[in-house]
């Protein structure tokens, strides 16, 4: 049995290395033991066979990393190629690094890799769509010989999320095949520039659906309020997901039926399905609303219990939860999780004491939302107003403490 080359393990070790799922080496180090490995390899392709399997595993969940390699490559000396560049240019998009997708064109092109290898090709229209340069990203389309479905996909989610729809419409129409990503971009579009009726159509009309479908034209219609419309859809989705169920948790609470949006959590928990922080949104302004400081209590013991991430939308619908109901201390400690707090925690902890009787330390929120320069809104000014009428009571706790 032929032994091994002597440059073999290492080259195995620095495999794993950049394969790993901790972060890679520093650039500096690898670029040692590389040149070291070079050295002895008589072929480069192997070298560049290693550094393409890393940056392809390190394109997504380390885009910087694998970026990082690609510039080193011209350094050992072997140059990229028509495997490597795709998963650097997908890197470079998902950094929104415009500049130095540019420079990989550049090299695709004097690499002679554009417009024939369609792998590249399709990344560079990727690229230029994520980046939102719409000039360059058409100009690259329409440079690919023999466009497939992913070429136009690119572009036309690019526009979907712009609600660009004669761009939208226009690529759709040209394509030679669609995929269901198709399908969905154009709804997503339709649904983005408020045109329900023609969304609808498009959802009609397509060959497959799936949760995306489904979902894109559910959070539409709650949006716009047709939540009763929402519900007939929900109640066909075959395949439920955490998108729809958010959605048509938080269409009923924003048109005043949380009955309606706390059943319907409780058939997302009965599902086995975990919610999210914009879900939870939902469930704590229904909770508001139903005035319940037994309800408020639970919601918000939820939230701890099931680590449900404190941004800044939940921290400020708990702030009003409790403030309605009545929790006072509470509502002043989610308040106080609040870096900078803008208009509304102010406003609902103002309303909130307001109402329940703490007009004295509503006045010192409210003195203090001046002293920050925050520009209180109309039912801020109502609620201040309100407490300088009733008698002020001794303040027992304080908003900063």
């Amino acid at each position: 049995m032929a032994a091994q080359p002597s440059h073999a393990v290492p080259l195995d070790l620095v495999a794993r290395a950049l394969a790993a799922h901790h972060s890679p080496p520093p650039p500096a180090v690898l670029h040692a033991h590389l040149l070291r490995l070079h050295a002895a390899v008589t072929a480069p392709v192997r070298v560049r066979s290693l550094l393409n399997d890393a940056i392809s595993r390190l394109s997504k969940p380390r885009p910087r990393a694998a970026l990082g390699l690609l510039l080193l490559m011209p350094r050992l000396p072997v140059s990229p190629d028509h495997f490597s560049l795709p998963f650097a240019l997908n890197a470079a998009a998902s950094l929104r690094l415009l500049p130095l997708g540019a420079s990989l064109h550049a090299v695709a092109v004097r690499l002679a890799l554009v417009p024939l290898r369609l792998p590249v090709a399709n990344a560079l229209v990727d690229l230029y769509a994520k980046c939102e340069d719409f000039p360059s990203a058409h100009a690259a389309l329409a440079e690919i010989p023999a466009p497939d479905a992913v070429s136009f996909n690119s572009l036309l989610c690019a526009h979907a999320r712009n609600g660009s729809v004669p761009y939208a419409e226009s690529l759709f129409t040209a394509m030679p095949t669609r995929t269901q990503v198709s399908w969905n971009a154009m709804v997503v579009v339709y649904v983005s520039a408020g045109d329900l009726e023609s969304a609808r159509r498009v959802f009609d009309e397509m060959p497959t659906r799936d949760t995306a479908s489904w979902s894109v034209l559910i959070v539409g219609y709650c949006k716009r309020g047709l939540v009763q419309i929402a519900r007939e859809l929900f109640d066909k989705m075959p395949s439920k997901n955490l998108v729809a169920w958010t959605a048509m948790i938080n269409g009923y609470a924003q048109t005043g039926r949380p009955k309606e949006a706390l059943a319907l959590f409780r058939g997302l928990e009965a599902a086995g399905i975990a919610p999210d922080a914009a879900t939870m949104v939902g469930v704590i302004s229904a909770a508001a609303q139903m005035g319940s400081t037994e309800l408020a209590g639970w919601v918000g013991a939820y939230v701890d219990r099931n680590k449900i991430e404190r941004n800044i939308k939940i921290l400020t619908a708990l702030v009003d939860m409790h403030a309605k109901c009545g929790n006072v201390e509470q509502a002043l400690g989610a308040f106080r999780e609040i870096a900078q707090p803008d208009a509304y925690p102010y406003t609902a902890l103002i309303s909130g004491l307001a109402t329940h009787g703490h007009g004295n330390l509503a006045l010192q929120v409210f003195e203090r939302m001046q002293a920050q320069a925050v520009w209180p809104d109309p039912i801020t000014f109502v609620g201040s107003t309100w407490v300088e009428d009733r008698p002020r009571e001794q303040a027992k706790m304080s908003v900063t403490e």
